[in-house]
């Protein structure tokens, strides 16, 4: 199977490429950087920016696992080489930036507009991109999420008001939620990753194509749902730890006036910190899922299973220049190469789907457990899985900050916002036929 090539053959060091930034330069900024995406962690806003943040990074996780089953790094030529050697891929040379056009400093534009624009370009990257993702995964992790906090309100409140008679309502709507939920969560984490690999959100529906990726890799599918409940654990802790931090934190001699403040300030500050594992672990999980996405994808080519027609542009683009179906691809030796292989076959899907459908099942019983250890007004720790959908860790109670009004606030953002885009594109295509 080929794919068909429309550019001519590269030949590698022509391209002039933007230089590296000194080492020193990228230790000095990397801290920066954490910290900036620390701070946008704690409002809606500023998690739409993180989460387009990590579909680039996550694009740039699947040139890298292309290129490393890539003939051409036989043959010496190195993953900076490669994304160098073509203006498209060379964005990816750097991690993406909160702000700055990548490569900025190699072509920092002239004129007022195009200086604005280059001092902008990421950021508006960052948040189109964010938007566009917490889109398409409400889409399928909304819906089963708000039954089951029905579900559970409804239960409640039957129970308060010895409504015995009706507790089967509330019951089977969050029986139906977890389901929902679990088998929504088999697609959704490389629908993502697909996502953020061809830089398009309609893509994220392209169920047959998605699906058949999840099917040559259901190892790596395994292995990555197994990683996200493990690292959802210490996030639930930490969401629910500040109602006992308020057994051992006291603000002695504090006017009541000014108590509010103080507790306020400490649960901001304590989310602040709770982001510095948070954002490190949301990156390698969109890092990893990307890689798996990359595996699945290429083994669907080989096997004729997924169609060089279906693929993104981009993708065609970097699959032929790496040469991943013109040419037999190098062996990666690994210890659990033998493992993934059996998981692909007949049985061995059949029994990690059993696996996936424990821990995806497990994973919503868990939302329960949390919310009746410290329940959450608003819906906040139903509706929102911070490593699933937005990034956003922000749980003060509802008397020192309503989510409503947050949320009412960034949805009139990216109306404006989209608005003004539209103006810009109208008035260039008007120009531009003018």
């Amino acid at each position: 199977m080929k794919t068909e090539t429309h550019e001519p053959p590269v030949i590698y060091g022509e391209v002039p490429s933007p230089e590296l930034a000194p080492r020193w330069q990228r230790a000095f900024w990397a801290p920066i950087k954490l910290l900036m995406g620390m701070f946008f962690c704690q409002t809606i806003f500023g998690s739409l920016l993180v989460l387009g943040w990590c579909l680039r990074m996550a694009q740039r996780g699947a040139w890298h696992a292309f290129w490393k089953r890539s003939p051409l790094r036989e043959r010496g030529i190195s993953f900076r080489q490669f994304l160098t050697s073509h203006e498209d891929s060379q964005a990816h040379l750097h991690w993406p930036n909160w702000f700055l056009r990548q490569n900025y400093r190699h072509d920092p534009g002239s004129g007022a507009w195009r200086r604005f624009t280059s001092l902008t370009d990421s950021l508006r990257i960052n948040f189109w991109l964010g938007v566009q993702g917490i889109f398409c995964t409400s889409i399928l992790a909304l819906p089963p999420l708000v039954l089951l906090w029905f579900g559970w309100d409804y239960g409640w409140n039957m129970s308060f008001h010895k409504g015995y008679e009706q507790f089967y309502v509330g019951v089977s709507t969050a029986v139906a939620g977890i389901l929902m939920f679990t088998a929504a969560m088999f697609y959704i984490p490389m629908a993502q990753s697909r996502q953020a690999v061809t830089g398009n959100w309609k893509s994220f529906f392209q169920f047959r194509l998605t699906w058949q990726v999840i099917r040559e890799n259901w190892a790596g599918c395994l292995g990555l749902a197994i990683l996200i409940a493990l690292a959802t654990i210490p996030l639930t802790v930490m969401k629910i730890a500040p109602m006992f931090l308020s057994d051992h934190v006291s603000f002695p001699d504090v006017p009541l006036a000014e108590l509010r403040d103080l507790q306020r300030n400490f649960l901001e500050r304590y989310f602040f910190w709770c982001a510095l594992y948070l954002l490190p672990v949301l990156v390698m999980l969109r890092w990893l899922s990307a890689k798996i996405y990359a595996v699945g994808l290429l083994r669907g080519l080989r096997s004729g299973s997924v169609a060089a027609d279906d693929l993104a542009p981009n993708e065609q683009t970097v699959i032929d220049r790496l040469e991943l179906i013109d040419q037999d691809p190098p062996v990666l030796l690994s210890p659990w190469r033998k493992a993934a292989e059996w998981l692909g076959t007949r049985l061995g899907r059949a029994l990690s789907g059993i696996i996936l459908f424990i821990i995806w099942l497990a994973f919503a019983f868990h939302l329960v457990a949390s919310e009746f250890l410290n329940y959450h007004t608003a819906g906040r720790g139903w509706l929102n899985q911070p490593l699933i959908q937005l990034p956003w860790i922000q749980y003060l109670p509802e008397s020192m900050e309503r989510p409503g009004a947050a949320l009412a606030v960034t949805v009139l953002l990216v109306i404006i916002c989209s608005l003004i885009r539209w103006i810009i594109h109208t008035v260039r295509k008007y120009r531009a036929h003018a």
